[in-house]
């Protein structure tokens, strides 16, 4: 069975920089969301467009579209193209209607993927209650990446290498280079293939 690692090399950097930017939109307000409208508010009166991609409880992850409650189908949209993704690179988490948690498998992984495979603006991941997790993937015109900027781009890739959530870092930075770019920015790999230096030379 394939693993979502190669594709979370091919999309982190990328998902990380809509997040951090979804996050200097949104900060740290509180949030309601209508998954029968398709909407989410956030404590400032925002309103975005939300759907449903999952929720992670009991070491389970569920796709929105499974979940026993039913939903409407374009709050799930994005969820069932996931699967058609899922299908086209063998990846049964991305389309079985649920999966056993495992250090593959996460709603944090999933996100990432999800977010860079079908271009999501920003994904949204919010508690249930004490064991559970939502998430949602967003849209709105506030959640588009502003031009790319090597110092921004250097806070990107720094805290991708605080999640530790690359493997092939070499990878990595080609696709993002080919998704956004990597002019200005410096970066060093050490003999094992690992980010070892990254900077945005003056001038």
């Amino acid at each position: 069975m394939a693993t979502l690692q190669p594709h979370v090399d091919r999309y982190a950097i990328l998902a990380f920089e809509r997040q951090l930017h979804a996050y200097d939109v949104i900060g740290e307000a509180s949030w309601w969301v209508n998954l029968d409208t398709g909407t989410i508010v956030f404590e400032r009166e925002l309103e975005m467009g939300a759907g449903l991609l999952g929720t992670e409880a009991a070491g389970t992850w569920v796709w929105g579209w499974a979940n026993p409650g039913g939903f409407p189908e374009p709050v799930v949209a994005a969820g069932r193209a996931a699967g058609d993704y899922g299908r086209e690179h063998d990846l049964p988490t991305l389309y079985e209607p649920e999966s056993v948690l495992s250090d593959d498998v996460s709603l944090d992984r999933i996100g990432l993927v999800a977010s860079g495979a079908l271009g999501l603006p920003a994904t949204y991941t919010g508690p249930l209650d004490e064991d559970a997790r939502i998430l949602l993937a967003l849209d709105h015109p506030a959640l588009a990446l502003p031009p790319p900027d090597p110092l921004r781009t250097v806070t990107v890739i720094s805290a991708v290498l605080q999640a530790g959530c690359v493997s092939d870092w070499a990878a990595a930075l080609a696709a993002y280079a080919e998704q956004r770019t990597l002019d200005g920015v410096e970066v060093e790999l050490d003999d094992l293939g690992r980010l070892a230096a990254i900077r945005s030379p003056p001038g």
